[in-house]
Order: structure tokens, then sequence, then C-alpha cells
């Protein structure tokens, strides 16, 4: 979703609202807006105020588990990434599964794609780690699903849940 922010009219509920739509069903919104006040492109998209843009700003950080807020480039980078990124699953058991992203990397950075593995409601804890160099990866249980991010850089993960 990519909905145009602007003009005076444009409140900061309607921008909340927005978040919340979104955090509520899953998606993603890219907000175009832009905060210049110049009469050659008064015409096109309105400026957001100051005032909006505080509060808007104010408002996600709030919602900081919830969104994940970048600049465009990088927002653009990770799109490009999990395009052309495979999944391998290398074994899959009952309360394992080990596997691997390839072919996403870009390799100036180093980037993660977030995985998100559906398990029973009878799970209670979960683990999650680079299994070649037993590093530990930062891991959720949400409700039914596991949700971590994995690197791209073709190293097993394995992840284990009770």
């Amino acid at each position: 979703m990519v909905p145009i922010y602007g003009g005076d009219q444009f409140s900061l509920a309607t921008g909340e609202r927005i978040v919340d739509f979104a955090i509520k069903h899953g998606f993603w919104i890219i907000p175009v807006c832009h905060g210049l006040r110049v009469q050659e492109i008064a015409k096109s998209y309105k400026p957001v105020t100051k005032v909006f843009l505080s509060g808007y700003l104010a408002y996600l950080k709030k919602q900081k588990d919830k969104v994940w807020v970048d600049t465009f480039s990088n927002v653009h980078r990770y799109l490009q990434a999990r395009s052309r990124a495979q999944l391998i699953i290398r074994s899959q058991e009952k309360n394992h599964i080990a596997l691997l992203i390839e072919g996403g990397l870009d390799e100036e950075r180093t980037q993660e794609l977030t995985v998100v593995i559906p398990v029973s409601d009878q799970v209670l804890s979960v683990t999650a780690k680079l299994a070649e160099d037993n590093i530990p990866l930062e891991v959720r249980l949400v409700g039914e699903v596991i949700v971590l991010n994995v690197p791209m850089n073709g190293k097993m993960v394995e992840v284990d849940w009770k």
C-alpha cells in the first residue's frame, strides 16, 4: 500500500489509522510525502506539516516492536534481495527445522530476510542459531508462528522449539 501523505487537511489521526490498519492486517505501507514548501511543486504532492511529521514519527516510535521504519532506498534493497532469495530447507522434524537462504545477498551489505514458521499453539519456547558458528539468533514466538531474521549468506540456521 502506498498512501500519499500531505497537505494541511491530512491529519495525524488519519496517519495513525493507516499504521494501525497495516499492523492489524500485516500490510506494508510506504508513505509518499515530503516537507518542501516550494511554489513550483505546490500543485502536486502537498507537503506534510511539521506538527504532523513530529507526531507521526513519535507514533511510529511507540510502535517500534511492530513496524520497520527505514529509507526508501533500504526498503527497495530489501525487496530486491527478497525477490532473488531462495529458501532451502535441509531438514525438518516435528520440533526442528534446518534452513538457509541463498541468492539474495547484496555483496556489499549484510542482509537478512524475515522467516515465519507456522507451529501449533502448544509451543512454549524457541531457540535459533547459526549452526556452523553456534551463534544464537534473535527469535520470537508470536501466537502460532516463529519469527526470525535469517542472514542471506548461505549459512545454515537451526531452529528448535518445545
